[in-house]
């Protein structure tokens, strides 16, 4: 297989490695979403996460995640290309920008219905182990039948416990995340309710003119309230999502059974039994060697085939006692971040900026703060 069975339609999107292409196979004449990425020129630690991704996506089988179809190696350009669904009605932040550009809002039922399809994605991960790490509402996705998609899986990590690199998205990143502490699902349910708060006020729950600022609003837990226009039932939601305390916020099952969502919405589903993940897919020694070990395409239906063994020993697992309070000093990559909704929370910082906000004075939070990084016509990078 090549990227000769696709006909390139238009660019997606496009980061510093991937890009991501609306593509037309040629051999079923349907729409799909190809993410090329330079697999030589990632670090060792970036090639693990696309990895993952594929392995995730490959694994999980479900109407509101993302759905994989193939994965292979283009000769002709040395990457890894992953064929995924296509969502040609975009990303929930395009959305969002649409309702501010016109002045219009989404109703209250788009919301209370977007709502539980996130949460019946993440109770699908959350029922493997899997944290998705980055919800934000660039990364999910809307198809053309306006069913709700969790995608780009690329950060996202299987654990047993706890986890404890900072990643995320600074705006949707959780209390416990920005404290550089370890963490569980729960961040997950934190970047849901920042989701549907940015839906209804169509801005993040906590803005601020910089970092540190940032910082203390997440930490404490400080937003407006939605508009007015919203009921109460959707506010009480919100507020049981942000709760500071991670312990305080509900899993995915707590919240599809609160009654003020099932008055709302049906929450009715298909009762799945959470499957195995796939085997690990180890970076090799070259991209050539990469081939036979990657799993086969899955166009026919969504069912995933699970054939190879289940790895329950897998070292890409984070076990990591509660009882540890050190804060994990990050390696050296000399990149930072910027509150923008585009950006992640790198934990590749020097040792000192383990903590950027620990003994810093405001000139020199200002002087910390990068570039805000170019806009992309749609995030599925």
């Amino acid at each position: 297989m090549s990227m000769n069975n696709f006909e390139v339609l238009e660019k997606l999107g496009e980061g510093s490695y991937s890009t991501v292409y609306k593509v037309l196979r040629r051999s079923d004449n349907t729409h799909y979403a190809a993410k090329k990425v330079k697999f030589n020129s990632l670090n060792s630690r970036d090639k693990q996460n696309a990895l993952n991704e594929v392995r995730i996506l490959a694994s999980v089988s479900h109407p509101n995640i993302i759905g994989f179809k193939e994965v292979f190696i283009d000769e002709s350009s040395s990457t890894l290309c992953l064929i995924m669904e296509y969502a040609p009605k975009g990303d929930l932040l395009h959305q969002v920008n649409t309702h501010k550009k016109n002045s219009t809002k989404f109703s209250e039922s788009e919301i209370w219905s977007i709502a539980v399809q996130m949460v019946k994605g993440l109770r699908v991960l959350h029922a493997r182990n899997i944290l998705h790490r980055d919800i934000k509402s660039a990364n999910v996705f809307v198809n053309s039948e306006d069913t709700v998609q969790l995608g780009d899986l690329n950060v996202s990590k299987v654990v047993n416990g706890l986890a404890h690199t900072q990643t995320g998205t600074p705006y949707y990143a959780s209390p416990e995340v920005w404290k550089d502490l370890p963490y569980d699902c729960k961040s997950d349910i934190w970047s849901l309710g920042c989701v549907i708060y940015e839906l209804c006020a169509l801005e993040p729950a906590f803005k601020a003119k910089d970092m540190k600022e940032l910082f203390n609003k997440v930490v404490k837990g400080r937003y407006h309230d939605i508009p007015s226009c919203y009921s109460a039932d959707l506010s009480s939601l919100i507020k049981c999502l942000l709760q500071v305390k991670p312990a305080l916020r509900p899993s995915c099952e707590k919240i599809l059974e609160m009654p003020i969502v099932k008055k709302n919405i049906s929450t009715s589903d298909v009762i799945e039994v959470p499957t195995g993940l796939i085997q690990t897919i180890r970076v090799p020694m070259s991209l050539k060697a990469l081939k036979n070990k990657l799993p086969a395409p899955m166009y026919q239906k969504r069912t995933r085939n699970l054939s190879a063994k289940s790895n329950k020993d897998d070292d890409d697992k984070e076990n990591i006692s509660r009882s540890s309070s050190k804060v994990l000093i990050k390696q050296n990559s000399g990149k930072s971040f910027t509150p923008s909704p585009m950006v992640k929370l790198s934990s590749r910082q020097k040792p000192e900026q383990a903590n950027i906000f620990k003994s810093k004075n405001s000139g020199e939070m200002q002087n910390k703060l990068p570039r805000v990084p170019k806009n992309i016509n749609n995030s599925f990078v």
